[in-house]
């Protein structure tokens, strides 16, 4: 009986142990920083005008503000774990109560991936969202990945190249693997105007360094007569620099 006894409390005490170092690791890994559990998303504002208050769930559970990069890379925010991305706007109910209103919704198929969502207008000025994986995987070092937000075909040549972008196309050419530190780039338009732009050099400074480029619209005043312009929407390029390391 003393026997059964002793066994049990050596088996309980080892449980006890095995839990304890379980809980040790976990508390060590969140003061070196590591984050546990979280999807990373980075916000880009593309539409060249101030976003409302977007708010996520973070990692406690809790309402935080989303921090956005006006067309340059942001801050990573840091969402609870879910098979989805919900974005909020505060509200007012019908009692007058303060409200989380969700606005984006969008599938995470890796609910502990990298993310990037952007706040971009269509050809008619719509407000539109999208959003892309930002892993490793899909876009790798030494790389330039090429988005077209837009509603038009692109043309653009990359070194010797020449790369057709219909609309919505998302595309990664490797540069960083051929031993070049720098690409030429430049595109091309025949809708709504022929437009053809400046060659550009851009460096690749490491073979963790990636380019992402996007095309989206922009607001500028076209002539339509000796002393009259108008507004429109054009195709505008950006190139933006990470590390995949980040």
């Amino acid at each position: 009986m003393n026997r059964i006894f002793s066994e049990r409390l050596l088996l309980g005490g080892l449980f006890a142990i095995v839990c304890f170092l379980a809980c040790a690791e976990q508390i060590s890994a969140q003061e070196a920083g590591e984050e546990l559990v979280a999807i990373r998303l980075e916000a880009i504002n593309l539409t060249h005008e101030t976003l409302p208050g977007f708010y996520f769930r973070g990692i406690t559970g809790e309402y935080e503000p989303l921090v956005v990069g006006d067309r340059r890379r942001g801050d990573l925010n840091q969402l609870a774990v879910s098979s989805s991305i919900v974005l909020y706007l505060k509200g007012v109910d019908e009692n007058g109560d303060e409200i989380m209103k969700p606005i984006v919704s969008e599938s995470a198929p890796d609910q502990l991936g990298r993310y990037i969502i952007f706040f971009f207008r269509d050809a008619s000025g719509g407000f539109k969202t999208r959003i892309v994986s930002n892993s490793a995987i899909e876009h790798p070092g030494g790389s330039v990945r090429i988005i077209n937000l837009t509603q038009l075909d692109i043309v653009c040549l990359l070194d010797q190249e020449r790369v057709a972008l219909s609309p919505g196309v998302d595309l990664v050419r490797s540069i960083g693997s051929t031993g070049k530190d720098r690409f030429r780039f430049a595109f091309g338009l025949i809708e709504p105007k022929f437009y053809k732009s400046p060659v550009k050099t851009l460096p690749l400074r490491s073979k963790e360094q990636r380019v992402l480029t996007l095309f989206s619209y922009a607001k500028r005043e076209m002539k339509t007569g000796e002393t009259t312009t108008e507004t429109v929407l054009y195709p505008d390029a950006v190139y933006l620099y990470d590390s995949v390391n980040r």
